[in-house]
């Protein structure tokens, strides 16, 4: 388990619905492809990565220039079918954004048996809470350990729906979202559930 350097954490929550036996290679893709889509989104949205250009080489491990404080860390991960997979990354504005853009992308993954309209719950939650003063300040990571610059989480962090595809389109994020995208939809592992909360903290359990 993660121990956070943060007490406010950006949470991803997600179920899969896939063939009882699925091949390693699929799940390990499945999520390789998750994570990239984090990540592109995260690059596209997050005004501190506007600096970055997408290129050839953004598909590549290590071809995206991430800080570490800014990817996604696993909480849980059920390995057996079905796939059970939860992340946290610190609940900074750009954070809120990518989870926000993935919500958004989703909803168009045809054959993931996905709740549509509870995506859009989702969306409108993530505005509620910040609306209503539920998620404290977050803290902007350093590369140390340390945080400092609090930001305030409001309602205006998020994109809107009309400029959330014209940003991506503005940072030539575009293509690599759709791409990703495609190759979740044609994975075999498919996603029933997905969640996206605002919480304060988390133990690392005893071993």
């Amino acid at each position: 388990m993660v121990t956070p350097v943060s007490p406010q954490l950006l949470q991803i929550d997600l179920r899969g619905d896939e063939d009882q036996f699925p091949l390693l290679l699929e799940v390990t893709s499945f999520l390789y492809d998750f994570n990239l889509l984090y990540e592109f989104l995260r690059m596209g949205l997050d005004e501190q990565y506007f600096g970055s250009s997408f290129s050839q080489y953004s598909w590549n491990r290590k071809g995206r220039p991430l800080r570490n404080e800014d990817r996604l860390r696993v909480v849980h991960l059920q390995h057996e079918s079905p796939i059970h997979l939860v992340t946290v990354a610190i609940a900074t504005p750009g954070a809120i954004a990518a989870a926000w853009g993935i919500l958004q992308i989703v909803e168009k993954i045809s054959n993931w048996p996905l709740n549509r309209e509870i995506l859009k719950l989702q969306r409108d939650k993530l505005r509620k809470e910040l609306s209503a003063g539920q998620a404290e300040p977050a803290c902007q990571a350093k590369p140390a350990v340390e945080t400092e610059g609090a930001v305030q989480l409001t309602p205006d962090l998020l994109p809107s729906e009309s400029s959330f595809q014209l940003q991506l389109e503005r940072r030539e994020a575009e293509y690599f979202v759709d791409r990703t995208a495609n190759r979740l939809e044609h994975g075999v592992v498919r996603v029933k559930e997905i969640k996206v909360d605002i919480i304060t903290g988390l133990q690392a359990e005893k071993r």
